[in-house]
């Protein structure tokens, strides 16, 4: 049986990266948002994973090889957390567009397919 659920607010940027990483990983909004929470939870109560080393090194200011294989593992799910929603984000064809430039990608076939564009 699932655990009960109790009503929260939640900052938009969260749900909507939560909802981009979430079907990434095919789990909903919600589930989501769970596992991080947990994830956060097992990090502040870890002894092997410090959350200011690992805010530290999420800043650029300390070293990604100072921490231990916890906190490590940690930052790469951050950093793929970021990257995911970053690219998500990200629509080329349409700035390719705006800029009037020409681009290639791949098609279902794995052959390149020249994209003309003229600025909108």
């Amino acid at each position: 049986m699932a655990a009960p659920t109790i009503p929260t607010r939640v900052d938009a940027e969260i749900v909507e990266a939560a909802q981009v990483v979430g079907h990434a990983l095919q789990r909903n909004t919600g589930q989501q948002v769970t596992h991080w929470a947990r994830v956060g939870r097992a990090v502040e109560e870890s002894a092997a994973a410090s959350p200011g080393e690992i805010r530290r090194v999420l800043a650029g200011e300390a070293s990604y090889d100072t921490l231990g294989p916890t906190a490590q593992a940690v930052v790469r799910t951050l950093w793929h957390e970021a990257i995911e929603t970053r690219r998500a984000s990200l629509n080329y064809e349409e700035i390719f567009a705006q800029a009037g430039t020409a681009y290639a990608e791949l098609d279902e076939d794995g052959q390149v397919v020249t994209r003309e564009s003229t600025p909108a």
